[in-house]
């Protein structure tokens, strides 16, 4: 009875293993074939989960080949983060030697008792090279790989993600730079940190994903701002925006202006990345600034 259960056991547990990929391979079937440039980086995610690497890179040279639009680049950024492209970097190469390629190798006089022992290899796929033909020469006496190996290279299909990522994640890092560096686009998001409480907060999320190109402009409206009402809520956005913009706010630190000295050494020290300091200044508990802005949301 014992024996029985632990057989039962161990079929359903098989079916709860294969019953996921039979279902993706079934849904795959359904799949509208990809079009877009979107559609195309949709269908890459989707193989890339199921650890189907040569079709996630045949739908990644798809997708560059359709020349996305910077802003579907922006969107893929924004929704997925640049995470989503970075990750290309990591998954491995798929190396095989699919099934239809045997054609070929009976044409190029490939013994079938050869062609027999290949398919043992056939379509699994391999991170390396090596490890392919590692995967051979256990198949293979050492007489016939070294007779036929030319051949079955020839037939050898490698697709690489991460040749085409690289140079994709350069575009993507150019047209980030390009658009959230833009002078007239943060200066705009800047004037409306003064605006509604619905342009304020958009206007916040979009510095912050400027980071630290915003941060320039930002210093410019606060050396030409003459009052109070124009400067507090530039100061207090500045407490809102990522830790990326504390290296810049540093380098600012240098100017000799001795208000806008303070208040940023009050913005650094409220968000954590300032110390008492003699160098800058910093050994009050408080800096000489007119402006408070610790209460502003």
């Amino acid at each position: 009875m014992s024996k029985h259960l632990c057989k039962c056991a161990f079929a359903l547990t098989a079916s709860l293993l294969i019953l996921p990929f039979i279902a993706a391979q079934e849904q795959r079937q359904f799949f509208k074939k990809p079009e877009t440039a979107m559609e195309f980086w949709a269908a890459m995610k989707f193989e890339i989960e199921l650890g189907k690497y040569d079709l996630a890179a045949e739908h990644l040279k798809s997708f560059i080949e359709k020349m996305p639009t910077d802003e579907e680049l922006l969107q893929i950024e924004t929704k997925e983060g640049m995470s989503a492209f970075l990750k290309l970097l990591t998954l491995p190469d798929s190396v095989k030697l699919p099934e239809k390629n045997f054609k070929d190798l009976k044409g190029n006089e490939v013994p079938d008792v050869v062609l027999t022992k290949l398919r043992a290899v056939a379509d699994k796929e391999f991170s390396t090279e090596r490890d392919f033909w590692d995967a051979v020469a256990r198949a293979l006496a050492p007489d016939e790989l070294k007779r036929h190996r030319d051949k079955i290279a020839q037939q050898l299909v490698i697709s690489s993600i991460r040749k085409d990522a690289s140079a994709l994640i350069d575009r993507v890092s150019l047209v980030i730079q390009k658009m959230r560096g833009d002078p007239e686009r943060n200066k705009k998001f800047i004037k409306n940190l003064s605006a509604t409480p619905e342009e304020r907060a958009y206007a916040i999320t979009e510095l912050r994903r400027s980071g630290p190109l915003a941060i320039p402009y930002i210093i410019e409206v606060l050396l030409e701002a003459q009052g109070t009402e124009e400067r507090v809520p530039i100061l207090t956005a500045l407490l809102r925006l990522n830790k990326d913009v504390v290296p810049p706010l540093l380098a600012a630190l240098q100017m000799d202006n001795n208000v806008l000295r303070a208040e940023l050494i009050d913005v650094l020290r409220l968000k954590g990345m300032c110390r008492p300091c003699p160098s800058c200044g910093t050994t009050r508990r408080r800096p000489s600034s007119p402006t408070s802005f610790v209460s502003v949301p």
